[in-house]
């Protein structure tokens, strides 16, 4: 409102202004004239008349008498009076306004930024959910967002309790729209926003390493092919080993050169053919018999592996073998978390790519006990580098648009992560951006060194303190802020004997603009932000728990809570190296191990992609896809494809509208109806893909491969009837009713083989099966009344 105020005045003063003046120079000159009447020509006539009743009586003689020599003289008198009178009230205002006499502060001191400074960094303009909301400018309702759109990584800080989740972290989490890294060693973060991240479409995993629930990673599972995957190999082995500042090098230097041959051999060895991950690693040093008896047995039996192994093997075997168990055991040290099986597990395989997080966004929750953090260290840090390399190894494509936040909270509690540290300014463009989280300063001095700190910083464009609770952090906001100039005053008094003088004298000296104690003194509900390059400001902190904006969303989400899971880690039973994988029938396996199922292509990409054919915005739909796919029964999926067949509007909005007068928008609606089939058959496909995992799972005998069928023969897709709807399910077969009756043949025998762990369960789920694949096939006439109502709209349009 007081900006509002501010340009009305503006304006008034400029249309206003110079009839004002004019008006004033016409008085002054109307005033001179009848003065100059009176004492020129000594007639008080003009004067009495001028101040009495006829403002415009030196105007009116003027005009009437203008010939008159006394009159032109009495003219120009008046005249010259007013340009005098307005030069003297001209020099007066400015005098009053610029003070000369008085002696002004330098002007290169330091200052708090304005909103026209924010505005001038471009931290005004951000939209919400591409960007990142720092705080407010401004008071009350007339605060502004302050909002970082920019690629530089960002450093926060703020003590244990000093509102950092609250004030930035979960406010972030509740809007942002690219994919999200989290550390959340509490589950906090996961249990109040994850709501929020579902209902914008994206999935939400938790990686808890060391936990019986957790969502898995293997770090395996991104390693490039050759000649790539050389230089993959030594980064994982750099990661896991990472040197300290002031630490022997040579160890641990040729130790990576040996682990990153071993990583090569589990990923290429078709002996480790269903355990290529890094426990399979650390078990190669537990054979029983010495590790260069191992290594020698390997390259002796497969002469065929990649020469960047097999001569990592024979640099090995070649060193002093007094030195072979220094190396070999600094290995084995930096893999011992791997001893525990649900660590082990939790890196077996993936249920979640990395590659994807710029393709297709989703929410990344790693999660950790305090108390086991320190175990777990290891693997958070290694997903982190990896996520960090895997985004920089390009610069994003167009299939790539969505940008990426990753939130290290309580960074000082990571090893080291060199590799992030000085690639800091390297890493704009490529859509990823860092927020580094730490109590306070010495922190990252402790772990990386005072001049390495003065380079990562100084490089940020932005640093927010949430709160500061040292001197040391305190010190260096305070000279980060800056100095300003401040008037000092110094007197002194002579005293004589019949008399004394005082005098003073004047000063301008440099003062920070906010000292230590100041800083450390700071509002619980402000935050100081600066700004390279810029002034720096103090913002209202955010509150994620009592501000009205983001009280209402978490309300308008809530509904989501309820589909945030964690899955349980499936401890599977192992065997021997260099060993056949063992049938899970076999008497001494006491626990099924676990198969991997190729179900064909990524359906939830073609359900996406499909989607976006028929809504405007596909979140909900993607939702209740997801909850219906990994529902133990057929029902949500029959009630989700029985919407879209008949109220798909109840899911979400659709292209275009019914409207009369727009074609377009009706040919739009149209075309949504008529995406509204590959919608459908993409959905069935993914659910017969689930459902062939689980019979996999169940079962271990011959294998099902199930695929996307194909158009009847001699019949174009173009030329099938709307209300023909063709669920085209293939086991080799086209026809849906003998599809159901290769899998009851199948299932019965192996339930009368004695295979099948639950008969009954599978017998039901059967006929489920059946009657929900023949209520799918009975469709028509409701999709018939649907298409009607559309046409018959349109036929109502002029």
């Amino acid at each position: 409102m007081v900006g509002i105020m501010k340009r009305f005045e503006k304006i008034v003063l400029i249309v206003a202004g110079p009839f004002l003046a004019a008006a004033a120079l016409f008085f002054a000159w109307s005033t001179n004239y009848a003065a100059a009447s009176f004492f020129l020509l000594r007639s008080t006539t003009m004067w009495r008349s001028f101040t009495t009743d006829d403002l415009l009586m030196p105007v009116k003689q003027a005009w009437v008498y203008l010939g008159n020599p006394k009159v032109r003289s009495l003219i120009g008198v008046a005249a010259i009076a007013t340009l005098i009178e307005a030069g003297v009230t001209t020099g007066g205002i400015l005098l009053l306004i610029f003070r000369p006499w008085e002696v002004r502060p330098p002007g290169e001191g330091s200052r708090f930024a304005t909103l026209k400074d924010l505005e001038k960094s471009g931290l005004t303009q951000g939209d919400p959910g591409k960007s990142i909301l720092l705080g407010t400018f401004g008071k009350g309702k007339k605060a502004i967002d302050i909002r970082y759109s920019g690629d530089s990584h960002f450093f926060v800080n703020g003590p244990s309790r000093s509102g950092k989740g609250r004030g930035f972290v979960m406010t972030n989490l509740l809007e942002y729209r690219g994919s999200v890294v989290v550390l959340d060693v509490k589950l906090e973060n996961f249990a109040l926003t994850g709501a929020a991240r579902l209902a914008m479409g994206q999935k939400c995993f938790v990686f808890a390493p060391g936990s019986k629930n957790s969502h898995r990673w293997n770090p395996l599972d991104f390693v490039r092919d050759w000649p790539e995957r050389s230089t993959d190999l030594i980064n994982l082995a750099t990661t896991l080993l990472p040197i300290g500042e002031k630490e022997e090098g040579y160890w641990k230097q040729t130790a990576r050169g040996l682990m990153a041959s071993l990583i090569g051999y589990v990923l290429e060895s078709r002996t480790m053919e269903g355990r290529r991950h890094l426990r399979s690693v650390l078990r190669l040093f537990s054979m029983g018999k010495p590790f260069s008896d191992v290594l020698e047995t390997i390259i002796a039996g497969e002469p065929e592996l990649n020469d960047f192994i097999l001569a990592g093997f024979r640099q090995h075997l070649g060193r002093d073998e007094d030195q072979r168990p220094s190396f070999e055991g600094h290995i084995v040290t930096v893999l011992g978390p791997f001893n525990n099986l649900l660590m082990a597990e939790a890196c077996a395989a993936s249920d979640f790519d990395i590659r994807d997080l710029r393709r297709r966004p989703f929410s990344l929750f790693i999660a950790s006990p305090v108390s086991d953090f320190g175990t777990v260290e290891p693997l958070i840090r290694l997903l982190i580098q990896q996520i960090h390399d895997v985004m920089l190894r390009r610069l994003p494509s167009p299939e790539e648009p969505h940008k990426i936040l990753m939130m290290l909270d309580e960074f000082y509690q990571f090893e080291r992560l060199p590799e992030i540290v000085k690639r800091a300014p390297l890493v704009a463009g490529y859509g990823l951006t860092i927020a580094l989280v730490a109590q306070n300063i010495p922190q990252i001095d402790e772990r990386y060194g005072q001049r390495t700190r003065d380079a990562l910083i100084g490089n940020m464009d932005i640093k927010l303190f949430i709160a500061v609770g040292d001197e040391t952090t305190a010190r260096f906001v305070s000279t980060h802020l800056g100095r300003k100039y401040e008037e000092r005053e110094g007197w002194g008094r002579n005293r004589g004997v019949l008399s004394s003088k005082t005098a003073s004298q004047g000063r301008f000296e440099l003062v920070p603009l906010m000292d230590p104690d100041a800083v450390q003194r700071l509002d619980d509900e402000k935050t100081i932000l600066q700004i390279r390059s810029g002034y720096g400001a103090i913002l209202n902190k955010m509150n994620f728990y009592t501000q009205d904006r983001f009280i209402a969303r978490r309300r308008q989400v809530e509904a989501y809570a309820r589909d945030l899971s964690i899955p349980e880690i499936p401890l599977q039973v192992e065997w021997p190296l260099f060993e056949a994988r063992p049938r899970a029938s076999d008497p001494d396996m006491t626990q099924k191990v676990a198969r991997f199922v190729t179900v064909g292509p990524d359906h939830d990409d073609i359900v996406l992609m499909r989607a976006r054919g028929v809504f405007s915005e596909p979140a909900s739909l993607m939702h209740a896809y997801r909850q219906a796919i990994i529902s133990a029964d057929d029902q949500a999926v029959a009630d989700l494809l029985f919407r879209l067949r008949t109220a798909p509007d109840t899911i979400g909005a659709l292209h275009g509208n019914r409207s009369r007068l727009d074609t377009t928008a009706r040919q739009a609606r149209t075309a949504a109806l008529d995406a509204v089939w590959p919608l459908r058959d993409a959905i069935t496909a993914a659910r017969w893909a689930a459902i062939a995992a689980r019979l996999e799972r169940t079962t271990n005998g011959a294998e099902l491969y199930f695929s996307s069928g194909m158009p009847l023969p001699g019949v174009p897709i173009a030329e099938e009837t709307e209300d023909d709807e063709d669920n085209r399910l293939q086991v080799f077969f086209q026809d849906g009713s003998t599809v159901l009756a290769e899998i009851e043949e199948f299932l019965g025998d192996e339930i009368d083989a004695g295979r099948a762990g639950d008969a009954s369960a599978l017998s039901r789920a059967l006929t489920n099966l059946r009657t929900r694949y023949e209520q799918s096939m009975s469709e028509p006439e409701e999709v018939k009344e649907l298409r009607l109502a559309d046409v018959a709209t349109a036929k109502q349009s002029p």
